[in-house]
């Protein structure tokens, strides 16, 4: 059944990322970018150079409700083979404690991992011109990086292209958390070297 939520005064479809002017992939993609409105600004195909990538962004999402649409993605893409996890943001936006977006990105690697997909967990972005917020951040991309050496999860630190001095670039942002479009190809790029590195 179709799950309806309203976030920011706007009716936001849980099935998943369906602009009006994008049409959706074919159901072959085995690659997916799962994110909130950071992810869903990108255009994967454009920057990714290929047509086999499915955009799972969803604007305003926690992780925790970002979760809540894994099994819609799946059955739209039964063929994945790896998923890039994007999120955080709007969790600290909304005040959820560091310790339960940790706690959600470990229990959507694990979701993946049995699903029989790679999951690569990628940083949370940082802001520019909020260091209070960007030292939490610091602190929970410290923890994610631990928990994926440990758990042999590759991990991408997003801010080792877009940020500098611990703090989103100016240049690289539209408002101070989304980014401009002369971002995403260096997300891009550490997203291909991954996909290299898989085989994909």
């Amino acid at each position: 059944m179709k799950r309806l939520l309203i976030l920011g005064g706007m009716l936001v479809s849980a099935l998943g990322p369906r602009a009006a002017d994008r049409p959706p992939p074919p159901p072959s993609s085995p690659i997916a970018m799962i994110g909130d409105s950071i992810t869903y600004q990108g255009d994967w195909t454009k920057v990714l150079g290929r047509a086999d990538v499915t955009n799972w962004g969803i604007p305003g999402y926690t992780t925790g409700q970002l979760a809540w649409t894994f099994k819609d993605l799946l059955k739209q893409q039964p063929g994945l083979k790896v998923v890039f996890l994007q999120g955080g943001i709007n969790d600290l936006t909304l005040g959820v404690p560091a310790e339960r977006i940790y706690d959600n990105q470990v229990k959507a690697v694990t979701y993946w991992r049995a699903q029989g997909v790679i999951p690569v967990l990628q940083s949370v972005i940082y802001q520019a011109d909020q260091p209070g917020t960007n030292a939490i951040i610091k602190a929970l991309n410290a923890r994610l990086q631990a928990f994926c050496a440990t758990a042999q999860v590759d991990y991408l630190d997003l801010n080792a292209v877009l940020a500098e001095h611990d703090a989103l670039r100016a240049d690289m942002s539209t408002d101070g958390t989304h980014l401009k479009p002369d971002a995403y190809p260096r997300w891009a790029g550490a997203v291909t070297a991954e996909l290299t590195k898989l085989g994909l």
